[in-house]
């Protein structure tokens, strides 16, 4: 460290010159020196030091900005390019003196901590309360001036300390310095300010010093020193990003974070000046560490640290897990260092990081690859923006730096288009693993099951009469209703019977009773039907198909139908109609969780009640008529999900009175000559889908038929058992091989 504003002794200085030209490199004049140095600055008076120039009155507009922000407070000093500045602190004041001149505007409100800020020409002085500490630093054009909270346990800063023991030379070289003027500003050469200390007493205080520093010899394509700042207070949440701070270094002054074998004993006590503190021996041993590329390795540091920098990113990253751990993963191979340092730059810690490629020979280092720093969020981002169906894929970094693609894209196109990206991105050095699974390729089982009850009840009650008169030519006939037989009835009277008794005569749950004596002929008949009729239905039709094609299933038969010819001839042709269960579905997988199907079930069955009759050829044909139960939607489900897509719950009744006007209405004796008839049907439907996504099996044996475990029976076993299967063929169970389906409720 380098003190500033010491007494410049003329004739120390011209002594000095003097042995230093009489016998340049040896040890003697070194000592006469640096004893001739000591006794001019105990012995002489102090010289006043050079006399700033005047402030002119003409200079840039400084703004100045204050903040309050949790443990300090901010004072920033706006200048419109970079200025050197002295600072000395005070007690609990802090006065900044400017190299140039400027109009310094004040702002009306004082930051945390602060108890007021004035300025007088070049010079700022900011008055802190009680124990306060001060941190100031450039931030490009910029000064910062924070004043941090009292530390606890305390209500005085702690005095400076410095970042390595000094050495002989560096002390002689410091008060070598102290004696000279400081060189000319050099072109490139940027000021510099070390940080400024007082004592807890009060008594004597120390200004930084604003030293000149010579341009560094950088590597034009390196990249930037990697800076982590961690939590100002270290929170529990952890370390925090923030912008790194460059400090240039003083040519002459030791390094820091070399070890020491030794303790170095401190320079001795000069008056007028604060003792400089020498860190204890072995806290700042650099530590080797020896990475594989593409690993990492969490470390302990042995205090909590602010600011961790890594000096090339391109070999090793650092990732703060505490304020006493990082994690240190290992890029590409090389060399680099890590140094980790205190809230008052003190070091913490120093790695001494070595990155080895896969195969390396320990202790060789291979050359840097030119890969390009991509993280896998970034291939990602790209690929969801620019690849249709993106928003499924995941990209994942596995074994040496490899991306790994995974997740579900439409179709093989955009598969390709994805991997292209991820080599883009990646460069030409990384490989890149397609795990990725194609929509289109999903096949689709889709199972439909089809329950229906219907349920119809008739009752028919009523008096059916049949009565004849024939005598001399004359025939009188009386009918009621249309149940009487014709076998019931008289053959004498076949023509006026044939007329009366027609074609639709019951042919059930009929009593009846007949009289013939010469010209009478009289039937009656009473129709008491009871009918009740219980009809199921269960079909279960499963089809699978793959994503995005057409598929149909039918289990039934084909009746013909006849159509007129096209050409207006009589001719006729044959069509064929479909009925029984039949099922049309298009499924498009839309993720790996959802598809959408448009489907279409239906069960019809023949019916003699709908069937119409058609004149053909001096005859008639019948056409029956058709049940149908048909469903057409569009749904969207998971896999193992069930729906009920259609339903039907359809209760009717009727009821039907037939008689004889008049007759029918007489009280009592009217029940005679009526029918009545009362009907009632009931039906209960309904149509469950439940969609499966399904792979093939490689394994025949993985699938059953029912005809598996099946076994006829024997003649002895049907005659004598009135068995239909054969003994000791137990029935086996179709079952699924898993659970199916992804929800549970």
């Amino acid at each position: 460290m380098s003190l500033a504003h010491h007494t410049p002794v003329r004739g120390a200085t011209a002594a000095a010159d003097a042995c230093g030209s009489a016998g340049r490199g040896g040890l003697v004049p070194v000592l006469a020196s640096f004893s001739m140095l000591l006794l001019a600055g105990v012995a002489l008076p102090p010289a006043q030091a050079s006399e700033p120039p005047p402030a002119s009155a003409a200079g840039p507009q400084v703004g100045v900005r204050t903040g309050s922000h949790p443990g300090y407070g901010r004072v920033v000093f706006d200048w419109p390019s970079r200025t050197a500045y002295e600072a000395e602190t005070t007690g609990n004041g802090l006065v900044i003196r400017f190299t140039e001149s400027g109009r310094i505007a004040l702002p009306g409100g004082a930051p945390r901590n602060v108890l007021g800020v004035t300025a007088e020409g070049d010079s700022v002085r900011i008055t802190a309360r009680e124990g306060a500490r001060f941190r100031h630093f450039h931030h490009g054009p910029k000064l910062v001036v924070d004043i941090l909270d009292p530390a606890q346990g305390g209500t005085s800063p702690e005095p400076m300390r410095t970042e390595s023991a000094p050495t002989a030379e560096g002390v002689l070289a410091d008060l070598a310095a102290a004696t000279r003027l400081p060189p000319p500003a050099r072109a490139g050469s940027r000021p510099a300010v070390l940080a400024s200390a007082a004592p807890s007493d009060g008594g004597v205080s120390v200004r930084s010093a604003v030293v000149s520093d010579a341009p560094l010899a950088v590597q034009a394509d390196a990249p930037a020193p990697a800076v982590v700042r961690m939590a100002q207070s270290l929170p529990p949440s952890g370390p925090r990003m923030s912008t790194p701070l460059a400090i240039p270094v003083q040519s002459g002054l030791p390094i820091v974070g070399q070890a020491q074998a030794q303790p170095v004993p401190t320079a001795p006590a000069i008056p007028g000046m604060p003792q400089v503190m020498a860190p204890q021996p072995g806290a700042t041993l650099t530590r080797p560490l020896v990475l594989e590329q593409g690993a990492g390795r969490l470390v302990e540091l042995p205090a909590p640290a602010l600011t961790v920098l890594v000096a090339d990113p391109r070999i090793a990253r650092v990732q703060p897990a505490s304020p006493t751990s990082l994690f240190i993963m290992g890029v590409n191979a090389g060399r680099t260092n890590l140094i980790a340092t205190r809230e008052d730059g003190s070091l913490v810690a120093e790695f001494d990081i070595t990155v080895q490629s896969t195969g390396a020979v320990p202790g060789q280092v291979a050359p840097v690859a030119a890969v390009p720093a991509v993280s896998a969020g970034q291939v990602q981002s790209m690929i969801r923006r620019l690849v249709r169906g993106g928003q499924n894929v995941r990209v994942s970094m596995v074994g040496r730096g490899a991306i790994a693609l995974s997740g579900m894209v439409p179709s093989a196109a955009d598969a390709q288009r994805a991997e292209a990206i991820a080599k883009s991105m990646g460069g030409e050095a990384r490989e890149v693993i397609n795990n990725l699974t194609l929509l289109s390729g999903i096949q689709v089982n889709l199972r439909v099951r089809v329950a229906e009850i219907s349920r119809e009840i008739t009752r028919d009650l009523g008096f059916n009469w049949l009565a004849v008169f024939n005598n001399n030519g004359w025939t009188v006939g009386l009918r009621t209703g249309s149940g009487i037989a014709g076998t019931l009835a008289g053959q004498a009277v076949g023509g006026i019977l044939g007329a009366l008794n027609g074609a639709g005569a019951t042919t059930g749950g009929l009593i009846g009773a007949g009289y013939n004596r010469g010209s009478w002929d009289i039937n009656g008949l009473i129709d008491a039907l009871a009918q009740d009729r219980l009809v199921t239905i269960l079909a279960e039709p499963n089809l699978t198909a793959q994503s995005g094609e057409v598929a149909s299933f039918l289990a039934g038969g084909e009746f013909p139908v006849p159509m007129a010819a096209s050409n207006n001839s009589n001719a006729l042709t044959v069509e064929y109609k479909q009925f029984g269960v039949s099922l049309a579905f298009i499924p498009t997988v839309l993720s790996p969780e959802r598809l959408n199907m448009r489907v279409r079930p239906e069960v019809s069955e023949l019916s003699e009640s709908n069937s119409v009759v058609f004149p053909v050829a001096g005859g008639t044909v019948r056409i029956p008529g058709l049940t149908v139960r048909r469903a057409e939607t569009t749904i969207e489900v998971g896999s193992g999900q069930s729906f009920a897509i259609a339903g039907l719950l359809s209760r009717t009744s009727g009821y039907n009175n037939n008689g004889i006007s008049g007759l029918a209405d007489i009280p009592i004796l009217g029940t005679l000559f009526r029918s009545d008839r009362f009907r009632r049907n009931e039906t209960e439907l309904v149509i469950i889908i439940t969609p499966y996504l399904v792979r093939p099996v490689s394994d025949p044996q993985a699938l059953a038929t029912p005809l598996d475990s099946f076994r006829p029976a024997t003649d002895l076993e049907r005659v004598l058992l009135r068995r239909q299967t054969g003994s000791g063929a137990p029935y086996r169970q179709i079952r699924p091989p898993a659970a199916a389906g992804f929800i549970v409720e």
